[in-house]
């Protein structure tokens, strides 16, 4: 049986919860984001919303969560320096549930949390942690997004 999660998807997330101050550029009003699950379990993530200077695309897993109709996934994108912003990576927790009887709308959030690049090019901290930790500035967590989705329909 194919999992209903499984294709590409195609919406956006607007910030419930922003841990970055203003005075630092605060974060990103709306973020259109294009994931796509793959049936056997990974995934690849594509948006427009970037605390810095741009990314690269997203990839990661996903899997069963919430019951027959929702998942979780963690995907990471390396993160270009920019002109005065340290070189990094993000790691994203995503939590998404299909809308009853609507397998074609998914909401949930997203969390992203960056890890910096230290003098030596590696992260300063293990990017690989699980499970991540609560989503807060000193954790590295820039907020906390909620998203909608919708399948992109075949012709």
């Amino acid at each position: 049986n194919r999992r209903t999660e499984v294709g590409a998807w195609f919406g956006s997330a607007v910030p419930e919860v922003c841990n970055v101050p203003q005075q630092a550029g605060g974060c990103p009003p709306r973020v259109v984001m294009l994931p796509e699950f793959n049936a056997d379990g990974t995934m690849v993530a594509t948006d427009n919303g970037s605390f810095f200077d741009g990314h690269l695309m997203g990839q990661g897993n996903w899997t069963d969560a919430r019951g027959n109709n929702g998942i979780k996934a963690t995907f990471m994108w390396l993160q270009p320096a920019g002109q005065q912003t340290p070189a990094g990576v993000f790691r994203v927790r995503l939590l998404g549930q299909l809308d009853r009887g609507d397998n074609d709308t998914m909401h949930g959030t997203i969390e992203p949390f960056f890890t910096p690049f230290g003098q030596d090019g590696l992260p300063v901290t293990d990017a690989l942690v699980s499970p991540l930790p609560a989503c807060t500035l000193v954790n590295g967590c820039l907020g906390k997004f909620a998203f909608e989705v919708n399948r992109i329909p075949t012709e």
